[in-house]
Protein backbone atom coordinates (compact mmCIF):
# COMPACT_ATOMS: atom_id res chain seq x y z
CA UNK A 1 0.00 0.00 0.00
CA UNK A 2 1.35 3.38 -1.05
CA UNK A 3 0.86 6.25 1.42
CA UNK A 4 0.44 9.79 0.16
CA UNK A 5 1.60 12.57 2.38
CA UNK A 6 -0.42 15.75 2.13
CA UNK A 7 0.36 18.80 4.20
CA UNK A 8 -2.69 20.77 5.27
CA UNK A 9 -3.02 24.32 3.98
CA UNK A 10 -0.56 26.65 5.59
CA UNK A 11 -2.14 30.06 5.80
CA UNK A 12 -0.14 32.94 7.20
CA UNK A 13 -1.66 36.41 7.59
CA UNK A 14 0.18 39.00 5.52
CA UNK A 15 1.32 40.75 8.70
CA UNK A 16 3.34 37.69 9.68
CA UNK A 17 6.66 36.65 8.24
CA UNK A 18 8.11 33.12 8.13
CA UNK A 19 11.83 33.40 8.82
CA UNK A 20 13.98 30.34 9.46
CA UNK A 21 10.95 28.43 10.71
CA UNK A 22 9.89 31.10 13.20
CA UNK A 23 6.82 33.27 12.81
CA UNK A 24 7.55 36.91 13.57
CA UNK A 25 5.18 39.87 13.54
CA UNK A 26 6.22 42.59 11.10
CA UNK A 27 5.09 46.20 11.13
CA UNK A 28 5.69 49.18 8.88
CA UNK A 29 9.06 50.71 9.63
CA UNK A 30 8.59 54.01 11.44
CA UNK A 31 11.20 56.68 10.97
CA UNK A 32 11.83 59.98 12.67
CA UNK A 33 12.88 63.13 10.84
CA UNK A 34 15.86 65.20 11.94
CA UNK A 35 15.99 68.83 10.84
CA UNK A 36 19.20 70.88 11.12
CA UNK A 37 19.82 74.55 10.31
CA UNK A 38 22.41 77.29 10.58
CA UNK A 39 22.37 79.68 13.52
CA UNK A 40 20.74 83.07 12.97
CA UNK A 41 23.26 85.68 14.16
CA UNK A 42 22.02 88.94 12.61
CA UNK A 43 18.81 90.89 12.09
CA UNK A 44 17.59 91.64 8.56
CA UNK A 45 19.36 95.03 8.74
CA UNK A 46 22.71 93.30 9.39
CA UNK A 47 23.12 94.19 13.08
CA UNK A 48 24.22 91.43 15.43
CA UNK A 49 21.64 89.65 17.55
CA UNK A 50 22.36 90.02 21.26
CA UNK A 51 19.40 88.08 22.69
CA UNK A 52 18.55 84.40 22.78
CA UNK A 53 17.31 82.97 19.47
CA UNK A 54 14.48 80.44 19.65
CA UNK A 55 13.75 78.25 16.65
CA UNK A 56 10.34 76.84 15.71
CA UNK A 57 10.34 73.76 13.49
CA UNK A 58 7.31 72.91 11.34
CA UNK A 59 7.01 69.45 9.74
CA UNK A 60 4.56 67.91 7.31
CA UNK A 61 4.07 65.13 4.78
CA UNK A 62 4.59 66.43 1.24
CA UNK A 63 5.72 69.80 -0.08
CA UNK A 64 3.78 72.73 1.37
CA UNK A 65 1.92 70.59 3.92
CA UNK A 66 3.79 71.58 7.07
CA UNK A 67 1.75 71.85 10.25
CA UNK A 68 0.65 75.25 11.54
CA UNK A 69 1.80 74.11 14.98
CA UNK A 70 5.52 73.98 15.70
CA UNK A 71 6.91 70.49 16.30
CA UNK A 72 9.69 72.00 18.38
CA UNK A 73 10.63 75.27 20.03
CA UNK A 74 14.31 75.15 20.82
CA UNK A 75 17.55 77.11 21.12
CA UNK A 76 19.37 74.13 19.58
CA UNK A 77 20.34 73.94 15.88
CA UNK A 78 18.51 70.67 15.27
CA UNK A 79 15.28 68.92 16.17
CA UNK A 80 14.02 65.35 15.81
CA UNK A 81 10.43 64.21 15.36
CA UNK A 82 8.78 61.18 16.86
CA UNK A 83 9.16 57.98 14.77
CA UNK A 84 5.94 58.36 12.78
CA UNK A 85 6.98 58.31 9.11
CA UNK A 86 6.75 55.16 7.00
CA UNK A 87 8.83 54.02 4.02
CA UNK A 88 8.47 56.18 0.92
CA UNK A 89 7.02 59.19 2.76
CA UNK A 90 8.20 62.66 1.71
CA UNK A 91 8.78 64.74 4.85
CA UNK A 92 9.16 68.52 4.51
CA UNK A 93 10.05 71.20 7.03
CA UNK A 94 10.71 74.87 7.52
CA UNK A 95 12.14 76.79 10.49
CA UNK A 96 11.52 80.25 11.94
CA UNK A 97 13.68 82.22 14.37
CA UNK A 98 12.27 84.32 17.21
CA UNK A 99 14.20 86.96 19.17
CA UNK A 100 12.57 89.09 21.88
CA UNK A 101 9.10 88.07 20.67
CA UNK A 102 9.72 88.98 17.00
CA UNK A 103 9.56 86.06 14.56
CA UNK A 104 11.41 85.81 11.25
CA UNK A 105 9.95 84.82 7.92
CA UNK A 106 9.89 81.08 7.18
CA UNK A 107 13.12 79.50 6.04
CA UNK A 108 13.21 77.86 2.63
CA UNK A 109 11.40 74.53 2.71
CA UNK A 110 13.56 71.42 2.95
CA UNK A 111 12.32 67.91 2.10
CA UNK A 112 13.59 64.35 2.36
CA UNK A 113 12.17 60.96 1.40
CA UNK A 114 12.15 58.09 3.88
CA UNK A 115 14.05 55.28 2.14
CA UNK A 116 12.19 52.10 1.28
CA UNK A 117 12.98 49.23 3.58
CA UNK A 118 13.40 45.55 2.87
CA UNK A 119 10.30 44.07 1.23
CA UNK A 120 8.30 41.51 3.18
CA UNK A 121 8.93 37.89 2.29
CA UNK A 122 6.36 36.09 0.15
CA UNK A 123 3.53 34.40 2.03
CA UNK A 124 3.26 30.64 1.62
CA UNK A 125 -0.27 29.74 0.65
CA UNK A 126 0.01 25.98 0.25
CA UNK A 127 2.57 23.21 0.23
CA UNK A 128 1.30 19.90 -1.15
CA UNK A 129 3.30 16.76 -1.58
CA UNK A 130 1.86 14.12 -3.92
Amino acid sequence: MKIKKVLPWLIIPTSLLLTKGVLAQTAPADHSATVEWNAVTTYTDGTAISGTVYYNVYLGVGKGNESNVAMSNTTSLSAQSAPIYTDGTTVCAYVTATVNGVTSNNSAEGCGVVPAGTPNAPVIIKVQIN
